[in-house]
């Protein structure tokens, strides 16, 4: 899903040339479980220190892009993160790998006082491997034929929110949340009843 004219592999060859205007790479990761259900977000950014851009805390780390090219195919994308830590892998590796995850690329304009989005497209995790401490991911673009409809899945036992977001809206002390209604740290320990996302009438088929 292509968000502007200016694609992300022109944003990067344009950043390579020397420039007054400061743009950085920021990745966005949906990390989901099998039932769909949003576990975290992951957000990065290609720099030496962390950068807020539309409220949200992107953390400095470092990763790559390269757009390959080949006569009578499709481009690709290879996305490849340092992980020297291992956090990435330990993140990925209860899902596969990260594959079927949806990854946004973005360009920022972080000139002061703008962090205009230049450019924005939305990829799926098609293949992903590990190699010499870094993390590399296939990326393919968004397929209209993958999507779910509708979007949101009807789950009887499991919040699809992320916690704390605009739609769980809970804003109290608790740290953490295991997504469930009646759980030891779900909605009702957290008096959050009314905004939890599953539908715990629903009767299985």
């Amino acid at each position: 899903m292509i968000k502007t004219d200016l694609s992300i592999a022109t944003v990067v060859e344009k950043n390579r040339i020397e420039s007054d205007v400061a743009f950085l790479l920021l990745m966005k990761v949906e990390v989901r479980d099998s039932s769909g259900a949003l576990i975290e977000t992951l957000r990065l950014v290609r720099n030496n220190e962390n950068v807020t851009v539309d409220g949200n805390l992107y953390t400095a780390f470092p990763f790559g892009i390269d757009i390959v090219s080949e006569a009578g195919k499709e481009p690709s994308v290879q996305l490849s993160i340092e992980d020297v830590t291992g956090a990435i892998q330990q993140t990925m590796e209860p899902y596969d790998g990260g594959i079927g995850f949806e990854v946004v690329l973005m360009v920022v304009n972080m000139d002061p006082g703008v962090s205009t989005v230049e450019a924005s497209e939305t990829f799926r995790v098609v293949d992903a491997t590990v190699s010499d401490y870094t993390v590399t991911w296939t990326l393919g673009a968004e397929s209209h034929l993958a999507i779910p409809f509708p979007p949101r899945r009807q789950i009887k036992d499991t919040c699809p929110w992320n916690y704390k977001d605009n739609d769980c809206k809970y804003d109290g002390e608790l740290p953490s949340c295991d997504f469930s209604l009646e759980g030891a740290n779900g909605c009702a320990a957290h008096e959050n009843e009314i905004n939890f996302g599953g539908f715990p009438a629903l009767n299985p088929v």
